[in-house]
């Protein structure tokens, strides 16, 4: 089977992690196609990863909602089967080739003509459903968050995107004397290898969407505080899998630091539940979810 798999490629994406897990595969040909923002991302003028760039088989600009057809050259007119990675990002697909969108994030990007045209529409955030929708949550990616066995340097890792949560939270810890690691461009295995330093992760979800970094943090077998976001329950236990506190209760998310880090031995017990938990969850799971859908 023939796949063109289109998005915008940036260093890091969600659109990286299933071309791995596509090109994993020995029963299907991928293609690469969409704008590529070569070693930048986008978050500030700093952020530049030679290491981690990507080209695609068929470049494009960055201009969203133009016909894939106009830009192939031909390359990809003969695919089986055409799956976009929607980052707020997309083409309007060939019209003889059924077509998946996968949304991965509904809690700001607008996908109503998506809805339209996508013969299979996947949502990847639970809480932002709409009918005719086809879940598929989160995951993690097998072949960069898995555990790393490295001497502790952090109380706690904040990754991702500084929201104001988490900046109080990060600032609480560090006036009470805790070595908190906050970094917005850790990647690939600089990410691991600061979640696997750390003995407890933090992260909040400010969108009520249940966030990749919950599904990667339990991979890489690190205890993890997280908010109870409205879907958590449905896939993790609190305090078997993680400690989860009432999205508006940061002093709670304080505590539950605190107690992850008071009491070392039942924090890595429960990591290793949690490890166990998301073994199933990875994005080779998921495409395997996508191709029994669509009958490949």
């Amino acid at each position: 089977m023939k796949i063109l798999l289109s998005g915008a490629w940036y260093p890091i994406a969600i659109l990286r992690y299933f071309y791995l897990a596509f090109a994993a595969r020995d029963d299907v040909e991928v293609v690469t196609m969409g704008p590529t923002s070569g070693a930048r991302i986008p978050w500030g003028p700093q952020y530049n990863f030679p290491k981690y760039a990507f080209t695609p088989d068929i470049p494009t600009p960055f201009a969203k909602g133009m016909p894939m057809g106009f830009w192939d050259n031909g390359l990809g007119w003969d695919a089986d089967l055409v799956i976009q990675v929607d980052a707020d990002f997309h083409f309007l697909p060939y019209d003889h080739v059924p077509n998946v969108l996968i949304a991965t994030d509904p809690h700001f990007a607008d996908y109503t003509v998506q809805r339209q045209f996508a013969t299979y529409f996947f949502n990847m955030q639970e809480s932002y459903l709409e009918p005719g929708d086809i879940p598929l949550p989160y995951a993690y990616c097998a072949y960069t968050h898995y555990p790393e066995e490295l001497q502790p340097e952090y109380d706690v890792v904040v990754n991702g995107l500084q929201y104001p949560q988490r900046r109080i939270v990060a600032g609480v810890l560090q006036d009470k004397g805790r070595e908190v690691h906050e970094k917005l461009g850790d990647i690939w295995d600089e990410y691991r290898q600061a979640v696997c330093k750390a003995r407890c992760v933090f992260t909040h979800s400010s969108k009520d969407d249940l966030i990749a970094r919950v599904f990667e943090t339990l991979a890489m077998r690190r205890p993890l505080v997280c908010n109870a976001v409205s879907c958590l329950r449905r896939h993790f236990t609190d305090t078997v899998h993680l400690l989860a506190f009432p999205s508006d209760d940061l002093r709670a998310a304080v505590y539950m630091v605190e107690e992850v880090l008071e009491h070392p031995d039942e924090a890595e017990e429960m990591a290793e539940r949690g490890w166990k938990k998301v073994q199933g969850e990875t994005y080779d799971a998921r495409v395997q979810q996508i191709l029994e859908v669509v009958g490949a």
